[in-house]
């Protein structure tokens, strides 16, 4: 948090506006990241489990575990429900970005997924997973946490960058209203109002904020070749 300008020169003014601004009365955002951060691995001694070597941990589930712990000990504290909130997804989440960056690529709909479902907090995960895998190594001289450290650590860090940049250039910029309207796809499907017509729009939205369709025509034929007996996903 003090060197977010070395890290990320780009965006560093956007994300220190971003971490000062107030979450509730006197805790700002910046102050309940780093709460979050102490406590996000709170489900671990919980979750532990002995694997096949004598030596060797699991903690499967662990996420899930903390989200109980820290949602008790934030009404505890007395937090708001927002802050709750926040702290909740940011402990179910941690491990997100590291799920991610197993893939060879971090897709498109998969960054549009990201952001579409964490909001603004996608910024603070996204910060708390980079800093939880760097973590694991021991703390290095440089300010650069990933030179010379493992594939494992580049790949998470490559895809927090990527998704970083995906959310100021294209995800948080504001976009214009949907291609497509409930009315003209109906009249170009020929269907009558019913659930579908929302799911289809909700497809419709989640291909223009990922850039698989960029244009009304785009948007026609996209719809036109769902099936529409088949989950839309």
């Amino acid at each position: 948090m003090a060197h977010l300008g070395d890290f990320f020169p780009a965006f560093a003014p956007s994300l220190e506006q971003h971490f000062a601004l107030g979450i509730e009365e006197g805790i700002s955002r910046k102050a309940l990241f780093k709460f979050a951060c102490f406590f996000h691995d709170s489900g671990k001694p919980h979750a532990r489990t002995q694997g096949p070597k004598a030596n060797v941990f699991r903690f499967l589930d662990h996420d899930q575990e903390g989200q109980g712990i820290n949602e008790h000990l934030g009404r505890r504290l007395k937090l708001s429900r927002r802050s709750l909130r926040i702290l909740s997804e940011l402990t179910r989440q941690h491990m997100r970005l590291a799920s991610l960056a197993k893939g060879a690529a971090v897709t498109p709909r998969a960054k549009y997924r990201f952001f579409c479902d964490m909001g603004k907090v996608g910024l603070d995960l996204l910060l708390l997973s980079l800093a939880n895998a760097a973590g694991y190594r021991k703390a290095s001289a440089s300010l650069d946490p990933v030179r010379a450290h493992s594939r494992d650590l580049a790949k998470i860090m490559e895809a927090g960058w990527e998704l970083l940049r995906y959310y100021y250039e294209d995800f948080s910029p504001k976009l214009p209203g949907p291609l497509l309207n409930g009315k003209e796809i109906m009249k170009a499907l020929h269907l009558r109002q019913s659930p579908l017509v929302g799911r289809l729009l909700g497809a419709l939205k989640e291909a223009e904020g990922s850039g698989r369709i960029r244009s009304r025509e785009e948007a026609l034929e996209f719809i036109k070749n769902i099936d529409i007996f088949k989950p839309i996903i």
